[in-house]
């Protein structure tokens, strides 16, 4: 991992970013390893043409183009890797425009760097059968576990608003539940009759505890995200399905099912938690089928197809 110069603003930087609370832990620490290689990239390299670290406010739109160019041929970064980077320069001169250091931002003017967006890998619906059969065999808790694996497969969970779910969040009788997202933004999700009789059969054997979190672990203390990753790796392996499977995979699941069965894309959106309708867009891509017939299905398809052959109204 590069080093950072004496008295660079990393630490501050990745500390601005997990209280803004808009990326993952992962996003944050990726950022600050991009920024710190940016740093280490002033130090040393001779085509940023600009003296040795310490001058921020000296970095110009090809310096910024200088370090994209220098990460794909020098450190052979494949092209999501560059708009990561080229992302987290953005994120980097931003907050360093906030705390005086610098007047602009040159990261800003540096064109995107266009990339194919991967399909996300999710399980066919007989797939998701063959997880859930499991879960039975496989548990000492079937109730709870099966009523954790429909909250990633019916509600398109991540697993950190799993490991955060009150009982509070849920309502039975109006079939909904509360979710709490990134930047702590709350969306509710209804519930499907399934999802709906896997939390009620919880309920009824959930033990009595001191907390009110909605998964209860080992000693009657709430789940944690490795726990739950590890019950999720007992029904994995004892399912037969024959591929690697991850928690996430389930909430790209979810979402590209309801994207299959028609759901609009909006409404896909407010399920998935997702800020940005691009995001959204990926699912709809991948899996709402042939774009080409769902037109050929048109209401107004069954109309001439020539505006001379229209008949007048009313003749």
């Amino acid at each position: 991992m590069p080093q950072s110069p004496p008295g660079c603003p990393l630490v501050a930087f990745g500390a601005r970013l997990t209280a803004e609370g808009r990326l993952a832990a992962r996003t944050v620490q990726g950022y600050r390893d991009d920024a710190r290689l940016f740093l280490q990239f002033l130090a040393t390299s001779t085509a940023a043409g600009i003296e040795p670290w310490g001058s921020l406010a000296q970095v110009t739109p090809p310096v910024v183009a200088a370090f994209i160019e220098h990460c794909r041929a020098e450190r052979g970064n494949n092209r999501r890797s560059l708009a990561r980077k080229l992302s987290a320069l953005r994120a980097f001169f931003t907050y360093l425009g906030e705390t005086g250091v610098v007047l602009g931002n040159p990261a800003r003017q540096v064109p995107a760097v266009e990339f194919a967006r991967r399909a996300p890998d999710a399980l066919s619906a007989q797939e998701a059968l063959l997880l859930l059969g499991a879960v039975r065999s496989a548990s000492h808790h079937p109730e709870r576990d099966y009523c954790l694996m429909s909250v990633f497969l019916h509600c398109g969970c991540r697993l950190s608003e799993a490991v955060d779910l009150r009982l509070g969040d849920l309502n039975l009788p109006g079939r909904w539940l509360t979710i709490r997202g990134r930047r702590s933004r709350l969306r509710v999700v209804p519930l499907t009759p399934v999802a709906a009789r896997s939390f009620a059969d919880w309920l009824n054997v959930r033990p009595a505890v001191d907390h009110d979190f909605c998964f209860v672990g080992r000693a009657g203390r709430p789940m944690t995200a490795r726990s739950m990753q590890y019950v999720f790796g007992k029904i994995a392996a004892r399912s037969l399905v024959g591929r690697r499977l991850s928690v996430h995979k389930l909430r790209h699941t979810c979402l590209a099912l309801l994207c299959g069965a028609g759901m609009d894309i909006r409404s896909l959106q407010e399920i998935a938690g997702h800020s940005d309708a691009s995001s959204t867009q990926v699912y709809v891509r991948a899996f709402s089928g042939d774009l080409q017939e769902k037109m050929d299905r048109h209401p107004l398809n069954s109309l001439p197809p020539r505006l001379e052959l229209l008949k007048p109204e009313g003749i």
